[in-house]
């Protein structure tokens, strides 16, 4: 059976995603061991191809979906690609929809098909508050039809032209539901490879929506990398252009992250000209500037321009992002109101404390505090058997249906049918079966495992006290100490005296960084003295460890009650940040399920 599934890479891959602009796709190569390098400054880049276009369909006044026997009243027009144009439509209980509409004159080859597939089967597979909702697909004689969440507020590309640039406190808002939609995607192995302006819809409350998954990649394997070069020219990562050898992975995803900051901020992307070739030319010599002209913040500079940097090794994981000083010190709103399309909100009235609560709210809702899942019941269930014997026949199954769906000819009904299919996890490497249920987050695995167990452990579960608080340290050596070097520099940096000491703010912040550095210390002190012959089962709270009986008085419990008490007295806008140190963030992403749809590698 094992031999059974190292066979795929031998054959061709089925899911090469291609756009207009896409050079030809290359081989599969053996994964590459070298880490991946910035790009030589002597390389050419490629030239997009230029396809003829087809134009998009224009459905009829009612479309109808014969499977469920469904009518859709056709409302208004919203937008158009390459080969598909999006209608805003009304469902029989009068719920308004979006409606991609593909025509099937452009679903004729091998390849149109394997990338309508591939977009399905990966989009209806995500539920995240800030992606767009998958509702359904069907079809009729003429089109294929994709139901969607509407986003009736327009994107950020429409705002963006009639604002010419945003405020700060704007962009941190919308910046943060970007990077928990794009970490929930990394979360379960999915690449955009297209995260842009455009991309980025907007709902009735000015939420952002992540869309057009045309581009997305499944990332099947730890450390498997992608060679298709995709994408717009604007955001497109220089790896994905100019290092092909070790291709691309999540960090081009960020990359864009990096472009979409600076030009909401800027009013215009960094690498832009009107040339293509002149576009990727300064994409490979990282060629972009700020104006002088304009006056931007010195966090938001530099967050930028640690984003953009040509190494994708180098770049900072979306945790770090959210942790840089652009978010902790300027005002986060806990909305943007809807006038926000032509005039910039005024966010005067917002103080630190309040902003600290916002920040914290939107952080939550866009499921960033939250541990990694598996994809949603919806569209991951399993078959009954967790035996790696049935998901291996259910995979092969599924395997051939979309071999015999892709084949020219083949009805679009049988490529539909296929791709609403559940996405199968595959075996992973240890041969064991993966369970149908939700995958809990590493915290609460800890807090169950304290619960059903009659012996307290306390380098664990310092951990857990810390993080209960907003104190996310997670890397504590055997002896109760902080081992990341990072918090070391921050308390350097915070207490260097040349360092913005004219910035009364600035100032405030770093000593209660400190503050907050030293307290955490002691509290780690105290745990490891009272470590010292204390076994007591514990049960697990929401609000965090409680003991079973009045008599059993653990001295963990007096820390936990003290700290609360301590950080009352405290101002809260250091707490969410000071201790979050990219170790748990970085755990999260090597601990990623290996992922088989139907054991075809999305490219």
């Amino acid at each position: 059976m094992q031999s059974q599934q190292l066979q795929p890479q031998q054959r061709r891959n089925p899911l090469t995603t291609t756009t207009a602009s896409n050079v030809p796709q290359q081989q599969p190569q053996a994964q590459q061991q070298t880490p991946p390098k910035p790009p030589p400054k002597g390389s050419s880049p490629p030239l997009p191809r230029q396809n003829s276009k087809t134009t998009p369909p224009t459905p009829p006044k009612v479309i109808v979906d014969r499977h469920s026997r469904f009518q859709f009243t056709r409302v208004g027009f919203l937008g158009e690609g390459g080969f598909a144009r999006v209608f805003e439509v009304e469902d029989p209980r009068h719920n308004r929809l979006a409606c991609k509409v593909i025509t099937k004159t452009s679903l004729k080859t091998k390849k149109a098909k394997t990338k309508l597939w591939a977009e399905i089967k990966i989009h209806r597979s995500l539920e995240h508050p800030n992606i767009v909702r998958f509702h359904d697909c069907f079809e009729d004689g003429e089109n294929v039809y994709m139901t969607l969440e509407l986003c009736p507020s327009g994107s950020l590309m429409d705002m963006l032209r009639r604002r010419r640039r945003f405020t700060e406190p704007e962009a941190r808002f919308f910046m943060v539901q970007l990077i928990g939609a794009c970490n929930y995607m990394h979360t379960h192995q999915v690449i955009h490879r297209d995260l842009k302006l455009g991309n980025l819809l907007l709902d009735g409350n000015m939420n952002i929506k992540v869309a057009d998954f045309g581009l997305a990649a499944l990332i099947e394997n730890p450390g498997e990398r992608k060679k298709t070069i995709c994408g717009t020219p604007n955001y497109i990562a220089p790896e994905v252009l100019f290092d092909t050898v070790n291709g691309h992975s999540f960090e081009v995803d960020t990359w864009s992250i990096g472009v979409i900051l600076y030009t909401i901020i800027i009013g215009r992307p960094p690498f832009q000209t009107k040339d293509v070739k002149e576009i990727y030319k300064r994409i490979r010599d990282n060629d972009y500037e700020f104006p002088i002209d304009r006056k931007i913040g010195t966090a938001v500079k530099t967050l930028i321009q640690q984003i953009l940097t040509p190494d994708p090794s180098l770049r900072p994981t979306l945790y770090e992002i959210l942790e840089h000083l652009f978010f902790i010190q300027g005002p986060v709103p806990s909305y943007i109101p809807s006038s926000a399309h032509d005039i910039a909100p005024d966010f005067s009235n917002i103080t630190p404390p309040l902003s600290d609560s916002n920040l914290r709210r939107l952080r939550r809702h866009a499921l960033l505090d939250q541990g990694p899942n598996v994809m949603p019941s919806t569209s991951s269930s399993l078959p009954q058997s967790n035996s790696s014997k049935t998901i291996t026949s259910t995979i092969q199954q599924q395997e051939k249906e979309f071999q015999k769906a892709i084949q020219p000819g083949s009805p679009i009904s049988a490529l539909l049918s296929s791709a609403r299919q559940p996405l199968v996890m595959g075996v992973p490497s240890d041969g064991m079966a993966p369970s149908p249920n939700p995958k809990e987050s590493a915290l609460l695995r800890k807090l169950q495992a304290a619960k059903e167990s009659n012996t307290f452990n306390f380098y664990d579960h310092s951990k857990l006290i810390l993080s209960s608080h907003g104190l996310l340290v997670t890397h504590i050596d055997k002896n109760y100490n902080l081992t990341r070097h990072k918090l070391s520099d921050i308390m350097a940096q915070s207490l260097n005296p040349t360092s913005n000491n004219n910035d009364p703010e600035q100032v405030r912040f770093n000593q209660k960084l400190v503050d907050k550095l030293k307290y955490c210390k002691e509290v780690l002190v105290s745990i490891k003295e009272a470590s010292a012959g204390v076994a007591a089962k514990q049960s697990v709270g929401a609000c965090g460890l409680e003991k079973e009986g009045k008599e059993q008085q653990a001295p963990v419990a007096a820390i936990v009650q003290q700290e609360r008490e301590r950080d009352r007295e405290r101002v809260p806008s250091v707490q969410k940040h000071a201790y979050a140190v990219n170790g748990v963030h970085q755990q999260q992403q090597q601990q990623g399920l290996t992922v088989r749809a139907s054991r075809m590698t999305l490219r």
